[in-house]
């Protein structure tokens, strides 16, 4: 049956948006759920041991927390 919808070009598509986060390795279906887990402690404590771990450039350090400013906003 579904072999004869896709001959006959009877095919819905379904976008499904899913927001990630990779540094926690979870997925969100709503923007706002995701916004509130990257506003969480939990992120966060995984964000700045991960920032620790890193050596980075001062370019790179002031980006970064320009980017942490404006994710408070």
């Amino acid at each position: 049956m579904e072999e004869e919808a896709l001959e006959n070009g009877e095919v819905e598509t379904i976008i499904v948006e899913e927001y990630r986060c990779e540094m926690c390795k979870k997925n969100f279906k709503k923007e706002n759920v995701f916004q509130d887990h990257l506003n969480s402690k939990k992120h966060k404590d995984t964000e700045a041991r991960f920032k620790a771990s890193l050596k980075l450039d001062p370019e790179t350090e002031e980006l970064l927390r320009k980017e942490d400013q404006e994710r408070k906003k």
